[in-house]
């Protein structure tokens, strides 16, 4: 890139990590497991690098998790890796859960949603959305009840 040249959105996009690494919960691990993975959200959002960092839990079973997360380049996700966070947590999770390979992706096609366009989900279960200088800050209540839900 010339000297100066700031990349754009669309640059930046093709060059994006996307990890996603689904698990499954016996009933009684879920609320540990939900807590390990809160300290593991709160501080690797923090690291240089990370666009974002959630997990999921499937809608029918909220036993099924998915680890959705996003880096700036794959140097940012091996240095994620590397941290003792990390490694804690992950120590702390192998008996706890079973974990699918970690699926790694690259953006295809996409369409982003610009920072103050505001889009609230996930505080149907008491969770919070607090205003930040880019947007609102989403914290969801997780659900440590396994087996299926009707919605």
């Amino acid at each position: 890139m010339p000297a100066g040249h700031h990349p754009t959105v669309f640059e930046l996009g093709r060059k994006m990590i996307n990890v996603l690494v689904g698990s499954s919960v016996a009933a009684e691990n879920l609320q540990e497991v939900l807590t390990v993975y809160g300290k593991l959200v709160a501080t690797t959002i923090k690291e240089p690098g990370c666009v974002s960092y959630e997990l999921l839990q499937l809608r029918d079973d909220p036993c099924e998790l998915m680890l959705a997360e996003r880096w700036l380049s794959q140097e940012h996700l091996d240095a994620h890796t590397r941290t003792a966070h990390f490694i804690e947590a992950m120590t702390k999770l192998e008996t706890l859960e079973t974990a699918a390979p970690a699926m790694i992706y690259t953006r295809a096609v996409s369409s982003t949603r610009l920072p103050g366009v505001v889009f609230i989900a996930g505080t149907e279960r008491g969770g919070t959305a607090s205003p930040t200088s880019t947007g609102y800050l989403l914290e969801a209540s997780p659900t440590s009840e396994c087996g299926p839900h009707s919605h």
